[in-house]
């Protein structure tokens, strides 16, 4: 929402392009050595699955290790039972990860 780009970042990305170039990862990837998960719910109003998209699409074109997992049921909020099942994963897709 405006109101929340102009409480955390100072404004909306035409007023302030550049804080929001430094805060997009889409810039740093190239440099990136860690495997990337990304977990998002495709109903998620706060951020657009769009963002996760094409993080997915730029990592992959660098060639870097990332695995996605989207939830068609939720929004930015995972309700308590699913979070949980969702942290045990995630945890067990960490310890399967080369270490680095």
């Amino acid at each position: 929402s405006p109101k929340m780009m102009k409480r955390v970042i100072g404004g909306t990305p035409n007023k302030c392009p550049e804080r929001y170039r430094h805060r997009t990862p889409l810039y740093h990837l190239e440099r990136l050595k860690a495997p990337v998960l990304i977990i998002h719910g495709e109903r998620d109003e706060n951020v657009s699955i769009e963002h996760a998209w094409r993080l997915e699409r730029r990592l992959k074109q660098l060639g870097k290790p990332v695995t996605a997992w989207y939830f068609p049921e939720f929004t930015h909020y995972f309700p308590p039972q699913a979070n949980r099942e969702t942290v045990q994963r995630l945890t067990e897709w960490m310890k399967q990860q080369p270490t680095m």
